[in-house]
């Protein structure tokens, strides 16, 4: 047992240090502000750790939240650097800005941006006497701390599934090279957080599925994930809607063990979603009613024509490839990698089928694929949907971000299916050898063009 636990520990310690070695260095090379919201983000945790307020849903950004955004390069404004020194000096106003200048995002739970806003003050504090830190570059280093994180979780939970610490270390070290996920581990973003949640998911599978008591646990798992973003659950309920469906033979007997094996977990992760959903909103009209009006609606979405049916037909089975198309910042990106994820969406498409046809139908194996495959399919459907129902627009594209939750999954089944060859564990580790060439490589600017 001793030997067993030096060998976690090692290899989260090798995670840790391979994530920061591979995070950090684009937190500093790349100057800009991610596309996916990033300056909002910031926003929102500077407001509630430095200025101790809530966010109101909607509402202007802080002062120095649009100085932050002045003073780095930027595409949307022709002279930046006049703009910065306005900023800086207080004569900047927000409608210079995209979007009016304004945070749309403050709806969301408070836990990602409670740990960042806090934990970016320590770090600044601690690099006081050796560098000046600026904030928003500490707020992004918590975000690789945060997906350093994830993926060391993801690795404990695997390496019990498969009991194969090696090779669950290279799927580990695969995961986190791949360019869909590395780009939330040196960007401000709840979705740092989406690898926990994908290990929390792969957790709640192998426990539904050896027969044990997984309510109060998927309910726990699944607050903790909704309270750093709503979104980040879809992996949890693809698990637990599959769990659902293998109750329904045994509906008669609603009492029965088998009954509440494969339902329990879906009754969990309904209370979780419930009880965090329900905070976050109570703790966002605490901040009062929005004093501005979203200036960011419709800007991604296109006006309702004709049949609902078409747009949603359109989205059916466009989250296959869950790590690509993705976005990167050109200066960090190459062509190399961007083909290594082609490579890696192919592979994913394949696995939930491959394993499913190899695993019985009631195994933990076939569960996570056939709950990968669903999530896969119906999560764009299902974003489509409720755009449709509650605004009356549609999406052109739904982003695969939006999945990233499910790509723990699709690694883990990759590595489930390694573990049953012989040379399974030299192929997953030649993937990561490759895809972390690849990353350091395209970080640091060595293949990109």
């Amino acid at each position: 047992m001793t030997a067993l636990r030096l060998n976690d520990g090692a290899a989260v310690a090798i995670i840790f240090l391979y994530t920061l070695l591979l995070c950090i260095p684009a937190v500093f090379r790349y100057d800009g502000v991610s596309l996916y919201d990033e300056i909002t983000h910031f926003d929102y945790a500077y407001k509630l750790t430095v200025e101790h307020s809530i966010p109101k849903s909607v509402e202007p950004l802080a002062g120095d939240s649009l100085k932050a955004w002045a003073c780095r390069d930027s595409e949307w404004v022709e002279d930046s650097s006049d703009l910065c020194e306005r900023a800086e000096d207080g004569t900047a106003t927000r409608y210079e800005f995209p979007v009016d200048g304004v945070n749309y995002n403050g709806f969301h739970p408070l836990l990602y941006y409670a740990v960042t806003g806090w934990g970016a003050q320590a770090l600044t504090a601690a690099a006081s006497p050796v560098v000046d830190l600026d904030l928003f570059d500490a707020m992004r280093i918590m975000s690789s701390l945060w997906l350093a994180a994830g993926i060391s979780a993801f690795y404990l939970v695997l390496r019990r599934w498969i009991e194969r610490p090696t090779l669950a270390l290279g799927a580990a070290l695969l995961l986190v090279s791949l360019p869909a996920v590395t780009l939330f581990g040196f960007t401000i973003s709840p979705d740092a957080a989406a690898p926990l949640a994908g290990a929390a998911a792969i957790a709640i599978a192998g426990r539904m599925a050896d027969g044990r008591r997984a309510f109060l646990m998927t309910a726990v798992l699944t607050l903790l994930v909704a309270s750093t973003k709503l979104l980040s659950i879809v992996a949890i309920l693809s698990v637990v809607t599959v769990g659902l469906l293998y109750s329904l033979p045994h509906v008669k007997t609603m009492r029965g063990r088998e009954f509440r094996q494969w339902a329990g977990p879906f009754g969990g992760a309904l209370v979780g979603t419930a009880v965090a959903y329900i905070g976050a909103t109570l703790v966002t009209r605490s901040a009062g009613a929005p004093t501005v009006p979203n200036p960011a609606a419709g800007l991604s979405t296109l006006e309702m024509v004709g049949s609902p049916l078409q747009p949603v037909a359109q989205t059916f089975a466009t989250g296959l490839g869950i790590v690509n198309p993705y976005w990167m910042p050109s200066e960090l990106n190459s062509p190399e990698w961007a083909a290594f994820s082609r490579l890696m969406a192919l592979l994913i498409v394949a696995a939930p089928f491959i394993i499913m046809w190899l695993s019985n139908p009631k195994s933990r194996d076939f569960i996570l694929g056939l709950s990968l495959l669903a999530g896969m399919l119906t999560v764009p459907v299902l974003i489509q949907v409720r755009e449709i129902l509650t605004r009356d627009e549609y999406f052109a594209n739904v982003a695969t971000r939006y999945s990233i939750s499910l790509i723990p999954l699709a690694i883990a089944i990759i590595a489930i299916l390694a573990s049953r060859r012989s040379w399974g564990q030299a192929a997953v580790w030649s993937l990561a050898g490759l895809s972390m060439l690849l990353a350091l490589g395209s970080i640091n600017g060595i293949f990109t063009v």
